[in-house]
């Protein structure tokens, strides 16, 4: 299996080509597309191509550089945003005369789209169930019965024994060895 010819492939193929064309065809002429060309001009052709291709690997390698700084700054200006969001959000409101000049205020909320209604208002069934809870109107419907129940009483305090009782002898309780 041949691998495609990449960019930098092909211009040492052409650079290969441009050194010794002339040298190897000084008088020749052929079609290129539509035009016809000598070994000169063609040689010609493919140095400049060969310098434009130079240029562009040099220019891209410059690019990726800068692209590279870009994308450093880039890290230090958002944190720079953060705080300075901060500090005015902290120091003058989200919704002050400085925070709306410098497009920091509080963002708008969005509105729902119905599907995410629609989600919300099926999680909220079926934590409902879940938690085995009831709404304002099925609350308004559950009532509680009173039933009626006397006061209580005073609790009575036992009576005193009365000095004259005398004690008595314990009972046998008829089992061998026990009592008298």
């Amino acid at each position: 299996m041949t691998q495609k010819p990449n960019r930098a492939s092909k211009v040492e193929e052409e650079t290969e080509l441009a050194a010794s064309l002339v040298s190897t065809l000084p008088t020749a002429s052929f079609m290129v597309g539509d035009q016809l060309m000598t070994s000169t001009q063609f040689e010609t052709l493919l140095d400049s191509h060969i310098s434009l291709m130079s240029e562009i690997t040099n220019d891209r390698a410059a690019l990726h550089a800068k692209i590279i700084q870009g994308d450093a700054m880039r890290a230090s200006i958002e944190l720079g945003i953060e705080s300075l969001k901060a500090l005015v959000t902290s120091t003058y409101g989200a919704n002050s005369t400085q925070a709306i000049t410098l497009k920091f205020a509080a963002a708008k909320r969005k509105k729902p789209t119905a599907a995410t209604r629609a989600a919300a208002v099926e999680k909220d069934l079926a934590t409902r169930v879940a938690r085995d809870t009831k709404g304002k109107d099925q609350k308004e419907e559950v009532h509680g019965a009173v039933t009626a129940t006397p006061p209580a009483a005073p609790p009575t305090e036992p009576a005193a024994p009365s000095p004259a009782a005398t004690p008595q002898a314990p009972q046998s309780s008829g089992l061998p060895g026990r009592g008298k």
